[in-house]
């Protein structure tokens, strides 16, 4: 996750796009795994906003962050609820 959202903030504009994001962490399915993964996509998502935090740092200063995230999924009853 980590390289494809700093592949993002280093090429933007860009998009990143999770096809079936249900299956990253199932509603009920409550692993150490599926935790970390959730965690980490929502630390992502937060950290491109924070210049000098996680991969914000990456960017120009000046230039307005332009990524946008998009997600599927095709069960959203089984979406986890922090998604």
């Amino acid at each position: 996750l980590l390289r494809i959202f700093r592949a993002a903030v280093e090429s933007q504009p860009s998009i990143i796009f999770f096809d079936d994001i249900d299956a990253i962490s199932p509603s009920g399915y409550n692993d150490s795994v599926s935790s970390h993964v959730v965690n980490t996509l929502i630390r992502l998502i937060d950290a491109i906003n924070l210049p000098g935090l996680g991969i914000g740092h990456l960017r120009n200063k000046s230039q307005d962050i332009c990524i946008a995230i998009l997600a599927t999924t095709s069960r959203i009853e089984a979406l986890h609820k922090d998604l």
